[in-house]
């Protein structure tokens, strides 16, 4: 979520004044005020609008944090090959933005359907496996790749992926949520990583915005509904083809405000 601070900071709160825009986790999302900790929130990117900026902070941290874990940044691998489960998702969309801005000359493989796969070419997916024709993982060669992130954690996709990840390299699967879990039976010299999900902190969103800033990232909105239209939201994030986010648009007769930050 992003707003603009208003009216009073709290004792303590260092590095924000009244009146500046921000993105990060707050309480009480859908509303025109909220609450929320300074250290959790950052300066928003400044690119960005408040309604691109708000749907950043779960997905797109989620990805860098989850990448991070692999071992990212690698800018001195020339010869990394990273796997992203599902590239047109929510955390998708910028997993396969980062694992490029973390490695330029990474190789970066997904898999999509539909539209979506114009759409991970855009972002820099450089081979893109249909799901509803192919499984990724059986297609893959063995030791051809290095990192998989595993941001959909379907069942079994551990015991699926080893073969293809080399000795020395990473599976890394976001588990909180979904039913996906680590190997039992991994292949030896590849790490394994089970990632529960975000971890908010002021110092990952600013790096995160800076990525935002370069240009290296950009936000992927599929459509943004006023808040009027809530229910409609929901109901279009639980059909097919979704595209990267769904925002939410809040508007008043003044910008989005919240009252105050808590320490």
């Amino acid at each position: 979520m992003a707003l603009a601070l208003s009216q009073q900071l709290a004792i303590g709160c260092t590095g924000f004044k009244v009146g500046d825009e921000v993105f990060g986790f707050f309480l009480g999302s859908y509303a025109q005020y909220s609450l929320t900790a300074c250290g959790v929130i950052a300066l928003k990117p400044q690119k960005l609008n408040l309604v691109e900026a708000g749907t950043l902070p779960v997905a797109a941290l989620t990805s860098m944090q989850g990448l991070n874990l692999t071992g990212a940044p690698w800018a001195d691998r020339k010869d990394l090959t990273v796997v992203v489960t599902g590239g047109q998702g929510g955390t998708g969309v910028f997993a396969l933005q980062l694992a490029k801005a973390f490695a330029p000359h990474a190789r970066v493989i997904t898999a999509a359907s539909g539209g979506g796969i114009d759409l991970v070419k855009k972002l820099g997916a450089d081979e893109v496996f249909d799901y509803h024709k192919v499984d990724m993982f059986s297609a893959l060669a063995d030791n051809s790749v290095d990192i998989v992130f595993d941001n959909i954690g379907h069942p079994g996709t551990a015991d699926k992926a080893m073969h293809a990840i080399r000795p020395g390299g990473t599976y890394a699967v976001l588990s909180g949520g979904s039913q996906g879990k680590i190997s039992d039976n991994p292949k030896a010299h590849v790490k394994q990583i089970p990632y529960s999900g975000v971890k908010p902190n002021t110092a990952d969103l600013e790096q995160l915005a800076k990525f935002f800033d370069s240009g290296a990232v950009v936000p992927v909105t599929l459509s943004t509904y006023d808040l009027a239209e809530l229910p409609a939201a929901f109901t279009r994030s639980l059909a097919h083809g979704v595209y990267g986010k769904i925002s939410m648009k809040i508007e008043n007769d003044t910008p989005p405000v919240m009252p105050s930050v808590v320490v």
